[in-house]
């Protein structure tokens, strides 16, 4: 994700609030940049590594597994520039019945 998109986290009121909130969910790494007008909110997942830069306010929190990278997007985990987390209390969606993990797909 790059340049100076416009993201909103789509929410359905007849899904389960831990599944609302996920934002992003990458089964490698996730390279996040770029700047956004509006602050955004939700849960941010990467199998791998994440790279956060750019001006960003993200209310939500960020979860990054750290496995061994079989992708070359993002060599090591970093957050830098403007990039704002604030941990706003979303439920973990891996914490309840709500989300199973079955697998992950390797490449």
């Amino acid at each position: 994700i790059s340049g100076n998109p416009n993201i909103e986290n789509y929410k359905n009121d007849s899904h389960p609030e831990e599944i609302q909130n996920l934002l992003f969910v990458s089964g490698l790494d996730l390279d996040f940049g770029g700047n956004l007008t509006q602050s955004v909110q939700g849960v941010v997942i990467a199998k791998e590594q994440i790279s956060l830069t750019g001006s960003v306010s993200l209310s939500g929190y960020i979860i990054a597994s750290d496995v061994t990278s079989s992708g070359d997007t993002v060599g090591s985990n970093s957050v830098s520039g403007n990039f704002e987390v604030t941990y706003n209390g979303l439920k973990n969606p891996f914490l309840n019945d709500q989300v199973t993990l079955l697998s992950w797909k390797e490449k």
